[in-house]
């Protein structure tokens, strides 16, 4: 029963009690950001859900692949892909595949994908109903850790970089992800000094 507080098998969440989205998130529902919801019939609300701050690759029509800018370039193993598509289109492939690709919603898809240094492309293709075959091709670059400048070193120049974004939440010298460039940023790239390789 919708409102009793606990999340019933026909239901994706639940309004009662303290409420409980059942650990879902705008990101696992298959948007870049944003605070997911329960509505009142106990099924996901997700208008406070947006692709605001993704770069948005659009095939046509509704079929795309969002990468936010910052992670156009990370040090990130495993990277989320993610974008919209035809609610028509039978499946999406990720250079060729379908494996791990999932579809939160009917309009939706993500998939994880282990990332190599250097360049990585991805070629995402929608298949099936009337907009088969839309292709698009996105490119992930992927740092050795605390290497700043992408120049496949981590010295003086990086370390320079980190000073200059102390206190910042600069994506690339925040190499903890913890929102602020600190004192355990500057141990990680003191600890990754001319590392050339991973």
């Amino acid at each position: 029963m919708c409102g009793d507080g606990f999340v019933d098998p026909d239901e994706e969440c639940e309004t009662g009690g303290t409420g409980s989205l059942n650990g879902q998130t705008c990101t696992s529902r298959g948007y870049y950001q944003g605070t997911l919801s329960c509505a009142s019939n106990c099924t996901f609300n997700t208008s406070g859900c947006s692709y605001a701050g993704a770069v948005l690759v659009q095939a046509s029509g509704s079929f795309s692949v969002g990468i936010s800018p910052e992670d156009q370039t990370t040090y990130a193993t495993l990277f989320l892909l993610f974008g919209s598509k035809s609610s028509d289109a039978k499946t999406v492939l990720v250079n060729g595949s379908e494996e791990d690709v999932k579809y939160p919603t009917s309009t939706s898809w993500q998939a994880w994908v282990f990332l190599s240094l250097g360049e990585n492309t991805f070629t995402i293709t929608q298949t099936g109903g009337r907009a088969s075959s839309q292709e698009v091709q996105v490119t992930i670059t992927r740092l050795v850790m605390a290497d700043i400048t992408a120049d496949g070193i981590v010295d003086d120049y990086d370390l320079s970089l980190l000073a200059t974004a102390w206190g910042s939440d600069d994506p690339l010298s925040d190499l903890n992800e913890d929102g602020v460039v600190d004192d355990y940023d500057l141990s990680i790239l003191a600890a990754r000094w001319s590392v050339t390789s991973l």
